[in-house]
């Protein structure tokens, strides 16, 4: 159960900045069922088949920062999508990296994808019904110093994150 802690933490930051009362009701049920969709469908990509098929033949350094980038760079359409600004996309791709690599984390730990779907809906729900209105430097910030943390106190406690990274290079060794 430790291990989910700080990942649902993530999802509530945005609710500091209050909650968009101006919202209807089937506002919100759209928004649910957009974000249900939308955080399903990039866990099943990114950590799923993804993880599962890159994870068999790259570094495992590689596949871990591999997935977290291309998850992070997935977010520079909401500057066309949303006609967002330069810098507020550049702050959503720093804080999607960051996000993505604490989901690979808890992946790498628990093996349990499902979890991370959840958080995903989550992050991006509550995100849409606050009034945060875009991703701030405190928000990212923030959930820096929380997956920074979060990684380091698996990589000492979790046997499965330790096993994964001190374990030898299944692709470099089949090779020899």
């Amino acid at each position: 159960m430790l291990y989910y802690l700080p990942l649902l933490a993530l999802p509530f930051i945005s609710l500091a900045y209050g909650i968009n009362t101006s919202l209807s009701v089937t506002d919100i049920a759209i928004l649910l069922a957009m974000y249900t969709s939308v955080g399903f469908m990039e866990e099943i990509i990114f950590r799923g088949l993804m993880f599962k098929g890159l994870v068999r033949k790259w570094n495992r350094y590689v596949v871990v920062a591999f997935i977290s980038f291309t998850f992070a760079i997935g977010h520079i359409v909401s500057m066309v999508a949303v006609a967002q600004s330069g810098t507020d996309t550049v702050l959503q791709v720093l804080n999607s990296f960051v996000v993505g690599f604490m989901f690979m984390a808890v992946i790498l730990a628990s093996g349990n994808l499902t979890i991370c779907v959840i958080a995903h809906i989550l992050y991006n729900f509550l995100a849409n019904i606050s009034l945060v209105g875009r991703t701030t430097p405190t928000m990212v910030i923030i959930n820096t110093v929380i997956t920074v943390l979060y990684f380091v106190y698996l990589l000492f406690r979790s046997k499965n994150v330790k096993a994964y990274f001190a374990g030898p290079d299944t692709r470099r060794a089949s090779a020899a």
